[in-house]
Order: C-alpha cells, then structure tokens, then sequence
C-alpha cells in the first residue's frame, strides 16, 4: 500500500474522524513503518499521540484518585467501557483510546454513599438521571478534564448483559494503591458491540465504526482465548441481534484482521452489509439522507424503547412500547414535527460535513 501510494491528508482526516489517530501512530510503529511514511504525516501522527498520553496519563491520576477515595469507604468499583484499557495489566496500549469521561459502576445500595464521596472531592453533580431506567449520574470537577460518569446500571444493554452477572464476572485489579474491577473480556467483548452497533446505531446507519472496531481487535488480541464465543451467541439470539453480530465480526475481520473464535453464521448478509458501507463511503449523500431518518427516528430505536420501557426484545412488547412512544411524542411535539425533522437533516448534513 505504501509503494502504491496514500492518500495521505484523506487518511489523516478518516483518523481524526474516527478518534482513531494514535491508534494508528501505535500501529505504524509496531510495524516499523514510521520511517516509510512522509515525515510531515509522521509528525503531524506523533505530536497527537503525544498530546494523547499527556491527556489519558491526567485522566488515569484523576481515576486512581477517585477510586482511592472509593476504596476508603469500601466500594471497589467496576471500570467501563475504554477506562478498562487504563488499568489493564500487561503491555498498555491505552494511549491509543481518545476518552472524554471516566465510567464508574457502584451497586445501588452504596450509590449514594459514593456521590456523598465524590462531592467531599469536590465533584459537582452536572446530569442528574432523569427517569427510573436512567443508570448513571455524571459529575465535573473544576479542573479535571474528564467527567465521572457513577453509574449504578450497566446501560442501555441491561438485557443484553444482565448487570448481576457483569458484576459478578469482573476480573479484582490491584494498581497504584487502588482497588478496582475491570469486566470480563467476554462482557467488554459484548459491551462494544452493543454500544456501537444498537445503541448508537451503527449497523442500521451502514457505519464502519472504526474506533470501536480497534477496541474490539485489542480485546480479541489479548483475551480470544478467554471470551465465552458462545455466550454471545446466545445472548445474541435470545435478543434477536445475530445478524448484527455476524455483520460486526465481518467488518472486523475485514477492516482490522480481526480473526474471533466464533464462525459468522451467515457470511452471505455480512458481506451484503460490508458492501452496503463501501457503497456509503462512496456515496456521501446516502448516509446524509439515512442519517437524517436514523435521527428522526432515534426514540423509537430498539435501544431506546427498551431502556424507557423495559419491554425487552419481544416483539409484541415492543410493538407496544413503540406505539405508545409514538403518541407521546405526537402530543408532545404536534406543533414542532415539520422544524424537528427540518433540524434532523441539517444536523445529518453537518454530521457528514
């Protein structure tokens, strides 16, 4: 690729894009390919990189912190999503992950305990949840560069991983006088993908989600051979998300040589939604049109439905749930439709801009 020739400014901008750009440094000096590429893209690489690991080394103090703080009053709490990446032991690469906030899980019955500690540190609730199913509240502290995002359920994939078993699956981590649990690469496996592909959308947007797909290359890199393969088949097929799935592993395997333990059981949809997003990537203004749809729509999304309602993945449950979102939101914005889906496309224009 290199002797053929790069697009290099149009790379630079897929990786900003996609928060993807020190990732992409790290990769290129694993490989020793540094020195094959022109010295401006290189240094343009590496001064992101280093103001990177500046932020994520801040960040990494100000989570030791809190969870010392934590610790005191005996709560070990669960490290989401990419902080996991922070404290994970062996080599670290978590100075290719971009972060903008630091997930916390606590039990229920010691959140207010540790929002009692947070505040004594200075934490400032910023985002109180707003309904029974919201599962975390986000607080800043005046100069910290990241939010505590304290969360007493595991999300919108509460279904998908049942919030008893991530708890109970969580892997003790002792570092830097801090105690902590990280999830099991089985359910940091499954974490990403549902993020990615259902609740933010991605599969039914045709996105190639390339930050997520590194986070899930570096989880099979290290741990392919502790991921429960088949779990996730079944909690994929106990929630109807198998051809998501397999889409998912074929977009890895295509995009990042991802080579999971686990077969892609219809190889012939995943490549049709593999194609789907080549042909996207090609045609800009499709995604800007889908986009604008998807955003309209956004309420009424599996995800969404479920996490207001609780109604599961039955199709009657959520048939229901949909109907009565519907006319909620009908009343509530009857006079708003035509500027609500007006803002929906413009955001969809600037989003592809």
């Amino acid at each position: 690729m290199l002797r053929d020739g790069v697009d290099w400014v149009g790379l630079a901008a897929l990786g900003n894009a996609h928060l993807v750009a020190p990732a992409l440094w790290i990769a290129l000096e694993t490989k020793g390919l540094l020195p094959d590429v022109p010295s401006d893209f290189r240094d343009y690489l590496a001064a992101i990189h280093r103001a990177n690991a500046i932020r994520t080394d801040a960040m990494r103090r100000q989570a030791c912190a809190v969870v010392a703080a934590l610790n005191v009053c005996g709560i070990v709490p669960v490290i989401l999503k990419g902080g996991a990446r922070l404290f994970e032991p062996g080599p670290r690469d978590g100075y290719a992950r971009m972060m903008a906030d630091i997930d916390l899980l606590v039990e229920l019955p010691r959140l207010d305990e540790a929002l009692a500690t947070l505040r004594r540190l200075d934490y400032e609730i910023v985002d109180v949840p707003r309904s029974r199913r919201s599962h975390a509240t986000t607080l800043r502290r005046s100069g910290e560069l990241a939010a505590i995002d304290l969360h007493h359920d595991i999300g919108p994939q509460r279904d998908f991983i049942p919030l008893a078993r991530a708890i109970a699956d969580a892997v003790p981590v002792t570092l830097e006088d801090c105690r902590l649990r990280i999830p099991s690469p089985t359910h940091r496996a499954m974490h990403v993908f549902f993020h990615s592909q259902i609740h933010d959308r991605g599969h039914a947007g045709g996105v190639v989600p390339l930050r997520h797909l590194e986070e899930f290359a570096g989880i099979v890199a290290r741990h392919a051979e502790t991921v429960d393969w088949a779990a996730i088949d079944r909690a994929c097929d106990r929630l109807r998300l198998s051809g998501e799935w397999d889409a998912w592993l074929y977009l890895a395997a295509r995009c990042l040589g991802v080579v999971a333990a686990t077969p892609v059981r219809r190889p012939r949809r995943a490549w049709l939604h593999y194609q789907r997003c080549l042909f996207q990537l090609d045609h800009g203004w499709v995604s800007v049109v889908l986009s604008a749809g998807l955003a309209a729509t956004e309420p009424l999304s599996y995800a969404n439905i479920d996490y207001k309602y609780g109604c599961g993945a039955r199709r009657l449950g959520l048939f229901r749930a949909r109907v009565a979102e519907t006319l909620s939101l009908c009343g509530k914005y009857r006079h708003r439709i035509p500027q609500r889906l007006a803002a929906a496309i413009r955001d969809a224009g600037e989003g592809a801009s």
